[in-house]
This record gives structure tokens, C-alpha cells and sequence, in this order.
């Protein structure tokens, strides 16, 4: 997955940002937005939660890339 988000980041520079937790050391915040599994990518906008929320990783980065871009277009 990391390298779909790093070049995801890239491609949009300037209109995403995208900060990655350590599930395992942050419990809290993994439970206060229901991370159940990893990868899991949730999108925010304006400092809220949006509707988009990406669980889990496909086999090669071109489809991570391209899920990404989905559901960053979507918000």
C-alpha cells in the first residue's frame, strides 16, 4: 500500500495531506474511528470524517493507486 499512497500524495501535492498512525502505539485513536484491520485509509475533509473509507490492500499498487483516486474523487 505504501507505495500507492506515496505516489497518490504526489499526484494530488497541495490539494490532500496524509499522515499515517501507528495503530499499535495509538489504541485510542485507532478505536475512536474504527480501525479493525490494516491497511485502513479514511478520508477527511475540513477536519470531519467523509463517507470514504478504504479497507484493506489490493495485490499490486496500480489498483491501490487507482481505489485511492476513486474515492478521493467521490468527496
Amino acid at each position: 500500500m505504501t507505495p500507492a499512497v506515496l505516489q497518490f500524495a504526489q499526484d494530488y501535492a497541495g490539494q490532500v495531506k496524509i499522515v499515517q498512525v501507528n495503530v499499535i502505539a495509538n489504541p485510542t485513536l485507532s478505536t475512536s474511528y474504527n480501525v479493525t484491520a490494516v491497511p485502513d485509509c479514511i478520508f477527511f475533509m475540513n477536519g470531519s470524517e467523509t463517507s470514504s473509507k478504504m479497507l484493506g490492500s489490493y495485490t499490486n499498487s496500480m489498483d491501490d493507486e487507482d481505489a485511492l483516486i476513486e474515492l478521493f474523487d467521490e468527496i
